[in-house]
């Protein structure tokens, strides 16, 4: 098979030995009429194999060293095949930096050194040009004594930031940085991130972050201690793993660094100070790791608030519809009192209303509750022994704390010295907080989920309370036989 490119034809001599099949492009040993051996890389034509070939005929226009330049590119349609395949030629390198280190016995630290100073090189020139996004050994190759960056199919272009296709989300998990992570924009300090990445496997001989839970260690979790390195050398290669890119060292600050690595200047004072830096390094590192991990979880919580309140907004307009259905005279009025009820619906002498949810705090329940809210029917009661009031508290939580969160209807006898309120409705602080007795009494309908789709179960039981609230003859709601429990199974329900 011969491949008739822009600048040349090439002979297909097979698969190239030992080559990364990890990524989405085969690889195949060529040769020119000529004799120039090269290695072809061959792309269905999409996006991403254009933007490997624009980016690195800009970055050999502008002079960015240690790269593997393209020696040839076109478009192709393979024997047997309809599609159009895009093609790169390349020269061939001795071996990857992840074959180097699968068959070594572990890098010296002078060989980590010689590698990492290459890479940073090419990074440096790289910062105005384009962003890799995607630094890893598998795409540093061996060139004699040098080593290149190469596949840029992933990569930014500065001035392209708006393009439509950025392969914003493309990463290798291991080696990707908080931000591509959290799907923003990737700047030089995302390089430096998988650089130091990169750099901790090859001084340590293991990865910074054991997988396959690489996203959740990447975003909140410090990297494992490290044990062979310099105190200067650990202090770079943490400081490039920051979680907060605008703290981790440029790419000229690595070089510079990685050159006074190699002829580390000796004295106990100089030590010293050396390991009183890597410490506070370390624990700036461990800080940065604790604040992004709880900004992890405050993202988490609320978007569980949001789709809790768009739960709890779709039960209320299921109410409201079945209302109108069943009572047109009645008076519906949406985000009443200020935006504290989502709604209130009124007939006769009665009232029906779902209050706004709140965000919960933490709690000491065995279950995480995310948000808690109020349902109640409301009277002037005209019936002895009648109530003023029916309430109940609605809980967004787990119950199981399985991952499944969703409304839950809760009636509670306990506690509040409201005698014309019956049942009654506690927050998950105040709940907790008021039980300060051993014991406590508890309705039997105790949880009972609110499908917010269909909530046929909790809206013919709301309704019925609406329609004798409406006609003044709410009656007490007894709910079955009480139970007492122990306040540490109240907690966990």
């Amino acid at each position: 098979m011969t491949f008739q490119l822009t600048k040349d034809t090439w002979i297909d001599r097979g698969e190239l030995p030992g080559a990364d099949r990890s990524g989405q492009a085969e690889v195949r040993l060529v040769e020119s009429p000529a004799g120039v051996e090269g290695v072809a890389k061959i792309f269905k034509h999409t996006p991403r194999s254009q933007r490997e070939a624009l980016v690195a005929e800009r970055m050999e226009l502008v002079g960015v060293r240690n790269i593997v330049e393209h020696l040839d590119s076109g478009e192709v349609t393979l024997e047997g095949s309809d599609e159009t395949w895009f093609v790169i030629i390349m020269p061939r390198g001795d071996k990857s930096l992840a074959s180097h280190i699968k068959d070594s016995d572990g890098l010296t630290v002078n060989e980590s050194i010689r590698v990492l100073r290459d890479v940073a090189t090419t990074l440096e020139d790289l910062r105005s040009v384009a962003v890799h996004r995607d630094i890893k050994p598998a795409n540093v190759l061996k060139f004699g004594e040098d080593w290149r960056l190469t596949d840029f199919g992933i990569a930014r272009i500065m001035e392209d930031s708006t393009a439509t296709h950025t392969w914003k989300g493309a990463r290798s998990a291991p080696y990707a940085a908080p931000e591509t992570i959290r799907g923003l924009s990737a700047t030089s300090a995302t390089d430096v991130y998988s650089f130091g990445v990169m750099a901790y496997e090859l001084i340590e001989g293991v990865l910074p972050f054991s997988g396959p839970d690489y996203a959740e260690k990447h975003l909140g979790v410090a990297p494992r201690k490290m044990q062979s390195a310099s105190p200067q050398l650990r202090a770079l290669v943490l400081e490039c793993l920051n979680k907060e890119p605008a703290t981790r060292p440029t790419p000229l600050q690595i070089q510079r660094r990685l050159l006074s690595a190699v002829s580390e200047e000796s004295g106990s004072g100089i030590k010293a100070l050396a390991e009183a830096n890597a410490a506070i390094t370390e624990a700036e590192n461990s800080a940065q790791a604790a604040i992004a991990a709880a900004q992890k979880e405050e993202e988490i919580a609320h978007a569980r608030f949001e789709r809790a309140e768009a739960a709890l907004l779709q039960i209320s307009e299921e109410l409201i519809s079945r209302i109108e259905f069943a009572a047109p005279s009645a008076r519906t009025t949406r985000d009443a009192a200020h935006g504290t009820m989502l709604f209130v619906s009124r007939l006769g002498s009665g009232s029906l209303g779902i209050s706004a949810p709140v965000r919960s705090s933490p709690w000491p329940g065995k279950f995480p509750v995310v948000a808690s809210a109020q349902i109640v029917a409301t009277c002037t009661p005209l019936i002895p022994g009648g109530v003023r009031s029916v309430v109940h508290s609605l809980w967004y939580c787990d119950p199981g704390a399985d991952g499944s969160y969703s409304w839950f209807d809760l009636a509670f006898d306990s506690g509040l010295n409201q005698p014309d309120v019956h049942p009654k409705a506690y927050s998950p602080e105040r709940f907790s907080s008021e039980l300060t007795t051993d014991s406590a009494m508890f309705s039997g309908s105790l949880l009972s989920e609110v499908d917010h789709v269909s909530p046929n179960a909790f809206a013919s039981d709301w309704l019925g309370f609406f329609a004798q609230a409406s006609s003044g003859q709410l009656p007490r709601i007894m709910g079955g036989k009480l139970i007492r429990v122990e306040l540490a199974d109240a907690l966990s329900f």
